[in-house]
């Protein structure tokens, strides 16, 4: 067994969760090796390599969605058949592991590593999406395209500050982490976003245009806990899609908190096998918290069916 470690996942408490996990393996007699990811996309660089040498039955992601994320797309870029591909096991070390609350993966250590230990396989499907000609990217769980993806690009690669510069302690502890994030949402909500002119097709139906505020999708209910496709179906015939269209100022403001309340009056919930997103304007694209489309006007979402060979309790 194969154990990739993001060593900064969750503010980097990972380290310290690190000598748990170990203790734990050792005292259950388990045979692994434990490697460090030591920048972005190193994990998906061991991932695919530890699936062509062969010489693992299960590859561990220690992390978060992004680690998840990465370790996936490794294994998926290995080019091996899914059926013939090691077993994916995931141990939730990171800020908000929605993936694991996808499989059932408790999010408690012990109960998670119970499951690699009883190694129930199952077979996950995906969602290929890609945005222009840009590589396509394989989503495990979530992803979106419009105001949150924006807002999350402004934050992760832009490092954009958010409404105000936050240089005054302890004024500027509110411009870190979370927090930050929320003010920017707030900056591109109430001055930056407006709705984008845009067009849906969803399979073989005609396009219809829309003024785009935000599309989720997934093969997984939620993202950051929150669930922006609370009828998605991680093994169906379909992926689920969250369509915000042409919302005001306000209903922007409220919306994550109605989501969080089960309140969908103000959006779409779709299904689909296939979508093509075209936009007037070019925008990021999100895949389980990692941007992987930038500035890109056209978006194709495709369901990929049991691509992922994962253990689940």
């Amino acid at each position: 067994m194969l154990i990739i470690l993001n060593p900064i996942a969750n503010t980097s408490k990972a380290i310290k969760t690190q000598v748990e996990i170990e203790q734990k393996l050792q005292a259950l007699n388990m045979d692994y090796r434990l490697v460090h990811s030591e920048y972005a996309g190193h994990g998906r660089e061991i991932a695919k390599e530890a699936a062509l040498s062969k010489k693992y039955d299960i590859i561990v992601a220690a992390g978060g969605d992004g680690t998840a994320h990465d370790v996936s797309m490794g294994l998926f870029e290995s080019g091996i058949a899914p059926t013939d591909l090691p077993k994916a096991a995931f141990l939730p070390v990171g800020t908000a592991n929605d993936f694991c609350l996808t499989l059932g993966v408790s999010l408690d250590i012990d109960e998670a590593i119970k499951v690699i230990t009883q190694e129930n396989v199952a077979y996950s499907n995906t969602i290929q999406c890609q945005g222009d000609d840009q590589p396509p990217h394989y989503t495990i769980n979530s992803g979106q395209v419009g105001l949150i993806s924006a807002v999350g690009y402004a934050n992760t690669v832009l490092k954009e500050k958010p409404i105000f510069p936050f240089n005054i302690p302890p004024i500027s502890l509110l411009g870190r982490g979370p927090r930050k994030y929320t003010l920017i949402a707030l900056k591109y909500i109430l001055w930056k976003y407006s709705n984008v002119a845009s067009t849906i097709q969803i399979d073989d139906e005609e396009p219809r245009k829309i003024k785009l505020v935000t599309l989720a999708f997934g093969v997984g209910k939620t993202m950051g806990h929150y669930p922006f496709c609370p009828h998605a179906d991680l093994y169906g015939d379909n992926f689920a899609m969250l369509l915000g269209d042409d919302l005001s100022k306000m209903d922007k403001l409220k919306l994550v908190s109605q989501l969080k309340k089960g309140n969908y009056e103000k959006v779409e919930l779709l299904e689909a096998k296939k979508a093509v997103l075209e936009l007037e304007e070019p925008l990021p694209g999100d895949s389980d918290g990692e941007a992987f489309a930038v500035n890109a006007t056209k978006f194709t979402f495709e369901l990929k069916k049991k691509m992922l060979k994962v253990l689940v309790p």
